[in-house]
């Protein structure tokens, strides 16, 4: 699984020039929105933007009053809200690329009200705290990364007990994109169940969820959302031997 199937340099330097493909995406994007949709893009980077319906179903009911919310893959700069209504929001987006897009953001001018610092979603036990965030979320992310399941299982590592995890992402972007660049996994369905997957390999997130706690699948047209729901203690040794068993 760490080779994700795809093996040889040219894979690598495939990779590489992803990196630098969604580097002039992000740019692109950023001057397009300032330029032609200057309100939403005041919105997004408003302070005040509250949190949307859907993420706050996994905020509403928790016991803190103070919640940390780590975003994974969330580019230059976060678009999920930034304010709840009742509860203060500790939100922490992370990239690796975040240190380029530093660099893009102050080319631009622009100065997000949470910036995005660098962390490895597939490291994350190297950033933060085992059990140190309320809620964690990727967006379109986890299928860019090489090893896609030890990611999955970081996250739900630095989540805290009784508390959620959260993946959303367009269905079969692998496929779509040939497999190019940052490309290299797809989420989809087996019947109902979400599944992850590229040409040598397949993962029911099912597997993954078990050993957790509880699977919950949202349905959105063309799309792979759904959420874990922690309900267990971390075990020292959970990141390998975990790992190890989906990989087989």
């Amino acid at each position: 699984m760490k080779e994700s199937g795809f093996k040889g340099t040219s894979r690598r330097g495939d990779r590489i020039l992803g990196l630098f493909r969604e580097l002039f995406f992000w740019m692109r994007w950023l001057l397009l929105n300032k330029v032609r949709n200057p309100e939403n893009f005041k919105r997004l980077l408003n302070p005040g933007l509250q949190i949307s319906e859907f993420h706050r179903q996994f905020i509403d009911d928790l016991p803190e009053q103070r919640v940390r919310i780590l975003e994974v893959g969330a580019g230059p700069m976060s678009n999920i809200g930034k304010r709840h209504p009742d509860k203060e929001l500790e939100l922490v987006p992370t990239d690796i690329l975040a240190n380029q897009y530093a660099k893009i953001l102050s080319l631009f001018n622009v100065n997000p009200p949470f910036k995005t610092i660098y962390a490895n979603v597939e490291k994350l036990e190297e950033k933060f705290e085992e059990n140190s965030f309320d809620f964690v979320v990727a967006n379109n992310a986890i299928d860019h990364c090489e090893d896609p399941v030890r990611a999955i299982v970081q996250m739900l590592f630095v989540v805290k007990p009784q508390h959620y995890v959260l993946l959303r992402h367009a269905e079969k972007e692998g496929e779509r994109k040939n497999y190019s660049g940052i490309h290299w996994w797809n989420f989809g369905f087996d019947g109902n169940s979400p599944i992850l997957f590229n040409k040598h390999y397949s993962v029911d997130i099912s597997m993954i969820a078990e050993f957790w706690g509880t699977l919950k699948v949202f349905p959105e047209e063309r799309h792979v959302v759904f959420a874990i729901h922690k309900e267990v203690e971390n075990r020292p040794d959970c990141l390998q031997d975990e790992v190890a068993q989906l990989q087989r």
